[in-house]
């Protein structure tokens, strides 16, 4: 109904559907086995927003009674391992029309001395940015990155958004800045994913083990999490089974589970804030995970 309005249903005796259902009761509550640490991977790559730099202003004669600006940005990562896949996202600044789209203006970005070349639309965040592998250009140790944007009879290019790099890598932090390092593969429950190598990451994590059943006939098996940030999604041999977006984090996977072994996935997801605003928030499985046998 609109707002501040009431709907009112009159009837006789209230349907079935309305009637409040007995809650089933269990005598018996038994733990499956579960290890200390998960499988862990990202539903995407990790990201490093690059937001510190350094700014200079500089110009040149190219001609009679005229002159080139550049406004040139640089900044610097440290590389421990080397990622097999690694992408530049840019906001702004690549194809970025003039002159009622006639021309596009001038930007250079170059990591190590050696030019970005082929960039591509890119939905990592949204259909409007532009990415470029740069997989070939990272080395270990200090990987120098600089933006330069050269403008004459229109004003240059203006990194109003951090580039981000992506990939298959984790960070470890060092000093004000961090470290790209090897990716850990695995997580302890409990621990949020901003502590071991994803701060700004935002998407879904994959937690997943195999776990043993035993007979199970007139029980109930459920996976009950203590605390999830934001929400997370139940995954039994591959099938969804629910998602749950706010406590009770219980779900119940009896008909999706059969007596042996199982995989059970939980796909937790966060908030774009980790990525955006770069202020780490507590994100994936916060607290104790149990798989509870009921009969």
């Amino acid at each position: 109904p609109p707002n501040n309005s009431l709907l009112i249903s009159l009837e006789e005796e209230p349907s079935e559907e309305l009637m409040p259902k007995e809650k089933k009761t269990f005598s018996q509550e038994e733990p499956v086995f579960l290890q200390d640490k998960w499988q862990f991977k990202t539903a995407k790559p990790n990201a490093l927003p690059l937001r510190n730099w350094k700014y200079e202003m500089s110009s040149r004669v190219t001609g009679r009674d005229s002159d080139t600006y550049l406004h040139i940005y640089k900044t610097s990562f440290e590389v421990e391992a080397v990622p097999e896949k690694a992408k530049l996202i840019m906001d702004g600044g690549i194809n970025e029309p003039v002159w009622n789209e006639s021309a596009t203006k001038h930007i250079e970005v170059l990591i190590n001395g050696e030019q970005v070349k082929n960039w591509e639309p890119d939905d990592y965040l949204d259909r409007f940015m532009f990415s470029a592998d740069v997989s070939s250009l990272l080395k270990q140790g200090i990987n120098e990155v600089e933006i330069r944007c050269a403008a004459g009879l229109y004003e240059p290019v203006n990194l109003a958004h951090p580039p981000i790099l992506i990939g298959d890598f984790a960070l470890r932090r060092k000093d004000e800045g961090w470290i790209i390092a090897k990716e850990p593969g695995e997580a302890r429950i409990g621990e949020c994913w901003t502590t071991f190598g994803y701060p700004f990451y935002s998407g879904i994590a994959i937690y997943s083990q195999k776990i043993h059943i035993g007979k199970i006939e007139g029980k109930n098996v459920v996976v009950r999490m203590e605390k999830v940030g934001e929400l997370a999604g139940i995954k039994v041999n591959g099938e969804l089974v629910d998602v749950r977006l706010w406590e009770p984090f219980e779900v119940d996977i009896t008909n999706f589970v059969k007596e042996g072994e199982n995989l059970l996935e939980i796909e937790a997801a966060n908030t774009m804030q980790n990525l955006i605003v770069g202020e780490p928030k507590p994100s994936g499985l916060l607290g104790k995970v149990e798989v509870l046998v009921r009969g």
